[in-house]
């Protein structure tokens, strides 16, 4: 006989509510007032957070807030669509959609007015090319001189705006509407504060991405959104294994500490091929994770157990430049790097070049499994110790560094593993 259901009891809440998925446990603490006394004073875990410059993730679900424009008299222009769709405007307007700026105007509307209408007095159109660049100055100017009459005019506008919360986990999406009558910036004050801003329990992340997806733009800052996100969290309520930027690596590090406190050292610090800060945070890292193509030189100087590049551009040069370097480090610390290959061409010309480095030799070792290459390339090193480079492929390797978060799947991959080990660790064959 089936019995009803009964409610936690608090001690009990507290214990589900650590071990519930984040999402969930938001959703909850949403709609349910009961349940908010319960997330104030438990830890949060995140196993994924991700703060872009217009939304934050937290294990694969996606929360974006932005204003929606809906017309109520026909039907909203395609660029309306495409805005709407994609979640919203990021920036605040009037009713007549008119952005507002924290800036000084010294225009009137009327002034404004007359000047986009100057903009439209246009040369004739002499080819294809100049004709497509007037039809989209048309499309840009004749709504903003739309929206400025409309506000000089006291009309009502054929539009209404609405504040979206968009919630999107794969292909599945939810969105929350409110009265648009708060700043974005307010409202995204309200809701991190909700989510993580109690300043009172810790926030553990295990993986923090900073950045636009990817590692493409490297001059990216770090933006308000995430610093926003740090601020309601609290300096002493964040913990941290992973950290990933894809932008500029500085500017992130500069701002990161005014608003966390880095104690532990990180298990892993990604970040895209730039030139790296001497800094704490980086430098104490287990994994140092180079996203793009990169040069062997970025491993000078790094004293990080193990280095791995996503790819390297293959420079006899740059290799000496390091074999000089190891061959006149002092210290007798084991060094660890890996490098992915997708091309086996390159692979081949990249240990080519280690072969030809004087007393090279060929040896063996038992992390090498029977592949297409077999061989350890031994090169005796100063202070009894040695350099060990191989060539390995297993699913765990590709997993690890390879992922398409970095490129494109590819078909062909493998790892080439570079460590300073003491001397004797190879069982050395004979010269190549």
């Amino acid at each position: 006989m089936p019995t009803s259901s009964q409610p936690l009891f608090y001690e009990t809440s507290k214990c589900v509510a650590l071990y519930l998925d984040q999402n969930i446990r938001l959703q909850l603490l949403l709609r349910c007032p009961s349940f908010r006394s319960i997330h104030k004073n438990q830890v949060l875990r995140i196993r994924q957070l991700k703060l872009r410059p217009d939304n934050f993730e937290i294990n694969g679900t996606a929360y974006k807030l932005g204003i929606l424009r809906r017309y109520t008299n026909g039907e909203a222009p395609e660029e309306i669509r495409h805005s709407n769709n994609a979640g919203g405007f990021q920036h605040d307007m009037d009713r007549y959609g008119i952005p507002i700026s924290n800036e000084v105007v010294n225009e009137t509307d009327a002034e404004i007015v007359e000047r986009l209408e100057q903009r439209l007095q246009l040369p004739g159109v002499y080819h294809a090319r100049r004709f497509i660049e007037i039809i989209e100055i048309l499309e840009e100017i004749q709504p903003r001189i739309l929206q400025y009459n409309m506000r000089m005019n006291n009309e009502v506008p054929p539009f209404t705006h609405y504040l979206q919360l968009t919630m999107t986990t794969g292909t599945e999406q939810k969105v929350e509407r409110v009265e648009y009558s708060k700043t974005l910036n307010e409202v995204k004050d309200y809701i991190l504060h909700r989510f993580f801003g109690l300043n009172s329990r810790k926030v553990q992340v295990q993986t923090l991405k900073i950045g636009p997806n990817g590692f493409e733009d490297m001059e990216e800052p770090i933006s308000n959104l995430a610093l926003q996100v740090f601020s309601h969290i609290g300096k002493e309520f964040l913990e941290m294994s992973r950290l990933a930027v894809s932008g500029n690596v500085v500017n992130v590090l500069a701002n990161l500490k005014e608003v966390i406190n880095m104690a532990p050292p990180l298990l892993e610090f990604k970040l895209a091929y730039q030139p790296i800060p001497d800094d704490a945070i980086v430098e104490s890292a287990e994994l140092l994770n180079i996203a793009k193509r990169s040069s062997l030189r970025i491993l000078s100087g790094r004293l990080n157990y193990h280095i791995h590049l996503h790819a390297c551009f293959i420079d006899n040069e740059d290799l000496m430049f390091m074999m000089n370097e190891w061959n006149n480090n002092k210290s007798r610390a084991i060094r660890y790097y890996s490098i992915g290959f997708s091309q086996k061409l390159e692979l081949k010309r990249f240990l080519n070049m280690f072969k030809n480095v004087p007393g090279a030799e060929r040896g063996e070792i038992e992390e090498i499994r029977p592949t297409e290459f077999p061989d350890c390339i031994v090169i005796p090193l100063k202070n009894d110790t040695e350099l060990n480079v191989f060539c390995q492929e297993t699913e765990d390797e590709v997993e690890k560094y390879c992922k398409k978060e970095y490129s494109l799947q590819q078909i062909y991959w493998k790892v080439v593993k570079i460590k300073v080990q003491p001397r004797g660790f190879a069982d050395v064959l004979g010269p190549f």
